[in-house]
């Protein structure tokens, strides 16, 4: 089954256009958390953020600001929230990537605030080293911290097996902590 998204990306659906092009398109929500809220999809279905390709990210991020500008302008209103739902788990109710342009006012009562919570410090301590242990590339590069085992040079990675191994011994002491 095709959704109103997927019909609204093909010229099929039925809503007002606000912007579009032959890659984009953005429309007024008619079910909105707030009045002028702009939806920024892609004419082609990519389910999630990490679908779309990296040469189209450089014109969705222009798309983005020049409708938030819009936004700005015409509601003047005294900020927005650029909102990527990227998933079920983040409040996709329907399988395309999304961007939402969200007008924002002074004491407007829109429950977007996160309240910052105390993650248990194994957890914490368990996502950073997943993180950082799969280094982020770039490209050719790689995305580091100054204590990093791994360095580049002449695009050879270079592993520093010290600095690796001293990581992995503290990590392990502080898993041995943990245990009851």
């Amino acid at each position: 089954m095709v959704s109103d998204y997927e019909l609204i990306g093909q010229g099929r659906g039925y809503t007002e256009v606000v912007f579009e092009n032959d890659r984009f398109v953005a429309f007024v929500q008619e079910k909105a958390i707030s009045p002028g809220q702009i939806t920024i999809i892609p004419r082609e279905k990519y389910t999630i953020f990490e679908m779309l390709p990296s040469q189209m990210l450089a014109e969705l991020s222009t798309v983005i600001k020049t409708v938030s500008e819009a936004v700005f302008e015409t509601l003047k209103c005294h900020g927005t929230n650029v909102l990527i739902e990227n998933g079920i788990s983040a409040g996709q109710d329907q399988p395309v990537l999304s961007i939402h342009i969200i007008p924002r006012f002074t004491d407007d009562g829109l429950p977007l605030d996160w309240e910052a919570k105390q993650i248990e410090e194994y957890d914490m301590e368990d996502a950073m080293v997943h993180l950082t242990s799969n280094k982020i590339r770039l490209g050719d590069d790689i995305v580091a911290s100054e204590d990093s085992d791994i360095e580049v040079a002449d695009g050879v990675e270079i592993v520093d097996d010290k600095k690796k191994a001293k990581k992995e011994e503290n990590y392990l002491i502080k898993s041995l902590r943990k245990i009851p």
